[in-house]
């Protein structure tokens, strides 16, 4: 949960995050500006790359894609984690 956190600091913290989708190994982030992105804040020992385009932001993770993902969705939209979510901040029923 700690290197989620770190991320979502370095990302401009909660109010620049639009969304958040875990895709095959990296981590596709949303952000409403770059401007307020530390890529350097971005570059831990679980982060293999960072790639910037347009709005989004894409971590390179591996194999613990998923597992960071959720640790961010839920910090995000101050969910507790193990619980099922959409987009940011949306919560799915079972």
């Amino acid at each position: 949960m700690e290197t989620a956190q770190e991320l979502i600091e370095a990302l401009g913290g909660r109010e620049n995050i639009v969304d958040i989708e875990p895709c095959l190994m990296r981590i596709r982030v949303e952000v409403r500006t770059q401007r307020a992105v530390a890529e350097n804040g971005l570059r831990l020992p679980e982060i293999l790359a960072v790639v910037r385009s347009g709005a989004y932001v894409q971590l390179v993770a591996g194999l613990k894609t998923e597992e960071i993902a959720a640790d961010m969705k839920s910090l995000v939209a101050n969910v507790p984690h193990g619980t099922r979510t959409g987009p940011v901040g949306e919560s799915v029923s079972a």
